[in-house]
């Protein structure tokens, strides 16, 4: 665990979440997804390589990877692969939520704290992965087909920052990927990382780092705790 020591807690209202590596360990499934689609057009890709990339809309990540590997596609080549790549992954995908986020989202709220996601998955694929009894508890949902510029730009956190109305200061991210860390500090925010995908010297961007999800609630619980209190 590293930790920023100098955060003030006190003004916090609101903590948005990533999904995939954050809520759900569902990078594994999209990570294969991808090698699927690959695999079928004659290429390679690895699984760090599709992390690396986590965050991004699908379509951003479809061309980096495929520019990698000298090979350009049209707009309407790339809806068809990414179409593909969502039928694989809601082919492959085994819904797995990641121990002790129910219980912290559910002490959030009874904090008052709100809840909002911020994904750069599509809001098809979410819906296929996300539990509705997760679904409901979250106030702001944006996915990364409802954006112009995903992540590592800062619109996706700071369109969330406006549905719920807040300023920078009053929101706590949490993140698993350089690209969403980025995306969260360009935005002005204090962003918290998860090692569920990548090691932390991939994420010393962030202002701390946590093992999981459950090391992260039991801190920022205990931190909300006393700015209550």
């Amino acid at each position: 665990m590293v930790l920023n020591l100098a955060i003030d807690f006190s003004h916090i209202k609101a903590v948005i979440f990533d999904m995939d590596g954050v809520i759900l360990n569902s990078m594994p499934f999209h990570a294969q997804a991808w090698q699927n689609v690959f695999k079928n057009l004659g290429l390679e890709i690895t699984r760090e390589e599709v992390y690396a990339h986590e965050g991004e809309t699908g379509e951003a990540a479809l061309r980096k990877f495929l520019e990698k590997r000298g090979r350009k596609i049209s707009p309407d080549e790339a809806g068809k692969l990414l179409a593909l790549k969502r039928e694989e992954f809601k082919r492959i995908v085994k819904i797995e939520v990641f121990p002790g986020v129910v219980e912290f989202l559910e002490k959030l709220l009874h904090m008052k704290k709100c809840l909002a996601i911020v994904t750069g998955t599509a809001r098809q694929e979410l819906v296929i992965s996300l539990p509705t009894e997760i679904l409901q508890l979250f106030q702001v949902i944006i996915t990364g087909d409802e954006v112009k510029q995903g992540k590592p730009a800062p619109e996706p956190y700071i369109l969330a920052l406006e549905k719920l109305q807040l300023k920078a200061e009053q929101a706590i991210v949490i993140e698993n990927a350089p690209l969403g860390i980025e995306s969260a500090k360009s935005a002005n925010m204090i962003c918290l990382a998860l090692t569920t995908s990548l090691d932390a010297t991939c994420l010393k961007a962030a202002d701390m780092i946590f093992k999981n999800i459950q090391e992260a609630a039991n801190y920022l619980g205990e931190k909300f705790k006393i700015a209550i209190n």
